[in-house]
């Protein structure tokens, strides 16, 4: 079936923590599994799936090894980390500053903590008034990934500090399109995710007062006849 994307329902940060599992990178593959916490996906199944990928990726060459993303966003934390490794890497002195943001708890039910505007307006602004230094002591792909856990953190205001549940789907639809973009156009993605996020349909909010496009049905109005 040539598909060299599979990605799940779950956060994108800690999701990077398994792929760097299967592109053997790291060797702790239960950890990782377990740090994704969605009961759908934490199993003997999925352990046995991401080992299986891990042996392909072992023999096969750079062009052709599989991925393993999330396309979800409410861990902060994780993407705050993340960021913070980055920086880290090219600009200690920013990194400590890092340091000091300090996630919000979020005023909704069942939503996560957040990270204020200034703070992600702050942490963008530098990536991008420094992009080239950071990009020569790293890599391209290193910065655009840090880029888009900057805009992790901003999908997480949107859901967890201002309780817009009814763009999640639209939300993740746009994780999905920075995947194939970061990957290469070629990219053959395959999604794991509750039934409801890939129908091709819409849905009410909780209130009913707001009717909204399911992931599924964006999915289909971007891609056509690929989905």
């Amino acid at each position: 079936l040539n598909f060299n994307v599979l990605a799940l329902e779950v956060d994108f940060s800690k999701a990077l923590t398994v792929n760097e599992y299967i592109l053997g990178k790291r060797n702790d593959g239960e950890d990782a599994l377990k740090g994704l916490e969605f009961f759908h996906c934490v199993n003997q199944e999925t352990l046995t799936l991401i080992n299986w990928m891990r042996e392909y990726n072992s023999q096969a060459s750079n062009e052709k090894k599989i991925k393993f993303y999330g396309f979800d966003f409410f861990d902060v934390k994780t993407s705050l980390d993340r960021i913070h490794e980055f920086f880290t890497q090219v600009d200690a002195d920013f990194a400590g500053k890092l340091k000091k943001i300090e996630t919000i708890k979020s005023p909704h039910l069942f939503t996560a903590p957040y990270v204020k505007k200034d703070d992600i307006e702050l942490i963008e602004k530098k990536l991008n008034a420094d992009s080239l230094t950071y990009v020569q002591n790293s890599s391209q792909k290193a910065w655009q990934l840090t880029k888009h856990l900057v805009t992790i953190l901003k999908y997480a205001i949107i859901i967890n500090s201002e309780g817009k549940e009814e763009i999640r789907d639209s939300l993740m639809k746009k994780n999905i399109d920075w995947i194939i973009n970061f990957e290469g156009r070629d990219t053959k993605i395959m999604l794991w995710a509750h039934n409801a996020h890939v129908e091709y349909a819409t849905m009410f909010n909780c209130n009913f007062d707001k009717q909204f496009k399911m992931m599924g049905l964006l999915l289909k109005e971007t891609y056509k006849d690929q989905l």
